[in-house]
């Protein structure tokens, strides 16, 4: 996988998990009556227009980076968002279980670095 590819992936993956660190916590649209839902809009609009941006964003940034490397590649380096959530999960959310989280990142970092390096 060439440096550029892996740039790309990695930026995209990073992208994907402050999206999903940052929506945490409003991912309520299909469980919450229309008025809240409405509320939310009026509330943070800008703030779901541009994260719907870049969730579009980052998924052009994964076809193009496909167009330059192996797939298996692309979709492996991709799932570093996971040691980006795992992250955000446990020093900013307080999830349970950091300990083991933070191994599984590792261990998935060190996937990704042997992909860089010998792909």
């Amino acid at each position: 996988m060439s440096g550029l590819a892996l740039g790309i992936v990695l930026l995209a993956a990073a992208i994907h998990a402050s999206w999903n660190y940052l929506t945490k916590k409003r991912m309520f649209v299909f469980t919450k009556p229309r008025g809240q839902v409405a509320e939310e809009w009026s509330i943070n609009k800008w703030s779901i227009l541009s994260l719907g941006f870049l969730v579009l964003l980052t998924y052009m940034m994964i076809l193009f980076t496909m167009q330059l490397s192996q797939v298996s590649y692309v979709v492996a380096v991709r799932e570093v968002s996971i040691v980006f959530s795992s992250f955000y999960g446990v020093s900013r959310l307080g999830e349970k279980h950091g300990s083991q989280k933070l191994i599984g990142a590792v261990v998935i970092t060190i996937g990704v670095i042997s992909i860089g390096l010998g792909g």
